[in-house]
């Protein structure tokens, strides 16, 4: 009989951790595992290229169709479950809306998803939260719990935490002190072959004449894109030539390109958006740059550093966990003037940018998905 799996994420909005969980998916035995997915708010599983063997639910299922009355009824139920999700005790809400009965429940991102699934009522499962960023340094959660020490008992409701890296679970660690022994480190798995694969395919971006840095990520702070424009800003007033790409798309859009205009950037700085196979953008660049305040386990580093892309990265966490013993690139202190420091390095020398090129392509090759899905499967197992 097949074990029925529980995965639930706050959304698919496109991020590392979607890209992660599609990956995962992707990769699972169906023979041996009946999948649900849920997600808050129900999106286009079809479009974003989800296995079809899954079965998918959103928390906040909207009536999407024509008819007025369903849709207005749609809105004030979804109100209703809000309250009761914002003012219910977890394993309350838990109770009202799951039913069906999974071996294991995996809350895949810390969040909403974790509160959730930390109140369920299912005393036969195995129940396991992922940890995909620093929340000592990035506590973007905080405010769904009243404190740290009433987050900290909702974790403890899971068997296992899974962190997506050994500095993510030393952060977890001091901050919530939960016993070292439920704490596990889980790298995500990344499939080098299907990237390398995509990056093959036609480019959409005209050939570059300059010396081109590619940025990826949600168009978010977290992602430091505003200060890397800011750097770029005074490399141009430095008399550097050179253009950025920027992949990704999200709320901070608007003020990105308002600072791409006041620093008069439209011919060195250029947001792409969102694209659905960025890796031909990416393959043609000359230097990948994470620019983050904080990470869990950058997915775009690794990806870069598949597709044999030199890297400038701010230190944050997983960074020095990717390079493994390779000198892929230049690991900065996280702020704008050591960022500022490291690209001008890279552009006053650029012939040093075939070593970090040889490094990362060598350190590619070690990365495993055979290897991390096995792990992954062993958990869903036990």
């Amino acid at each position: 009989m097949k074990r029925k799996i529980l995965f639930m994420t706050n959304n698919l909005a496109g991020g590392g951790a979607e890209k992660v969980l599609q990956t995962l998916l992707a990769h699972l035995d169906y023979n041996k595992y009946d999948v649900t997915l849920y997600s808050m708010y129900r999106d286009d599983v079809a479009f974003k290229n989800y296995p079809s063997q899954i079965q998918y639910k959103a928390v906040f299922d909207q009536y999407l169709g024509d008819n007025k009355f369903c849709h207005s009824l749609s809105n004030v139920l979804t109100k209703i479950k809000s309250w009761l999700f914002n003012h219910l005790p977890s394993s309350c809400f838990y109770a009202l809306f799951f039913h069906k009965k999974y071996d294991v429940e995996v809350a895949f991102i810390e969040g909403e998803s974790t509160k959730i699934l930390s109140g369920s009522t299912n005393r036969k499962s195995k129940k396991y939260a992922w940890v995909h960023i620093d929340l000592l340094h990035n506590p973007w959660t905080d405010f769904l719990y009243r404190s740290i020490q009433d987050e900290r008992n909702h974790y403890q409701s899971f068997n296992r935490i899974l962190c997506v890296s050994e500095s993510v679970r030393r952060a977890f660690l001091e901050k919530y002190k939960i016993s070292p022994e439920k704490i596990s480190v889980q790298y995500n798995p990344i499939d080098r072959s299907e990237i390398i694969a995509k990056s093959l395919l036609p480019c959409d971006v005209n050939a570059k004449d300059k010396f081109r840095m590619i940025a990826v990520g949600r168009l978010v702070e977290q992602k430091g894109f505003d200060r890397l424009i800011q750097v770029c800003a005074k490399l141009v007033h430095d008399g550097y030539e050179f253009e950025l790409l920027i992949l990704g798309e999200g709320e901070e859009r608007p003020s990105l390109e308002k600072m791409i205009q006041q620093f008069k950037l439209e011919d060195q700085v250029h947001l792409l958006g969102f694209l659905k196979n960025p890796y031909p953008v990416i393959s043609t660049g000359d230097l990948l740059v994470c620019s983050s305040r904080s990470e869990g386990i950058s997915t775009v580093v690794s990806e870069g550093i598949i597709l044999g892309l030199p890297v400038v990265s701010t230190d944050c966490a997983g960074i020095r966990e990717i390079f493994g013993p390779d000198c892929c690139g230049i690991i900065t202190e996280n702020n704008s003037s050591a960022l500022y420091n490291a690209l001008k390095k890279v552009l006053d020398h650029p012939d040093q940018l075939n070593g970090y090129r040889e490094a990362a392509l060598k350190r590619g090759k070690s990365f495993s998905l055979n290897h991390i899905m096995q792990n992954i499967e062993n958990l869903l197992d036990s």
